[in-house]
């Protein structure tokens, strides 16, 4: 399968998200990024940019601040979880997007809204990007 790789600045927006009942999946970044280079988002989070780009979707961060072998891999480490961190604007899709983490043998953190909490996780420069973390107990 071939994947390719968007450059948000090149992307026009398109019309017909709002008020559609369809997942979109935002994936933001590939395995072959392993040290993915900054570019100027005028203070704002790629996710955020965007959620412009779909407008009337509830967009929501998740599963992207770890290297792809550790979210593939086992789930349970050391008698414990992985998180796996996400966030978004809408209160019912962080809870169906934390419910399928769940159902995947992780424990999701919901750190908020895509504005305060997808900076924490998002890469590069997110203080909780590519932590390897896992809950006990």
């Amino acid at each position: 399968m071939r994947t390719g790789r968007i450059a948000l600045r090149r992307v026009e927006r398109k019309p017909g998200a709002a008020g559609s009942t369809r997942r979109i999946l935002q994936p933001v970044r590939r395995a072959g990024d392993a040290r993915p280079s900054p570019f100027d988002l005028h203070g704002r989070s790629s996710s955020e940019v965007f959620a412009e780009f779909v407008p009337g979707a509830r967009v929501v961060k998740a599963i992207n601040h770890l290297p792809a072998a550790l979210v593939s891999g086992d789930t349970g480490v050391e008698g414990g979880q992985r998180v796996l961190f996400l966030a978004g604007d809408d209160a019912a899709a962080n809870a169906t997007v934390s419910s399928l983490i769940e159902r995947a043998g992780f424990f999701g953190v919901d750190l908020g809204s895509i504005k305060t909490g997808g900076p924490l996780f998002q890469i590069p420069g997110g203080q909780l990007a590519i932590q390897n973390l896992v809950r006990l107990g």
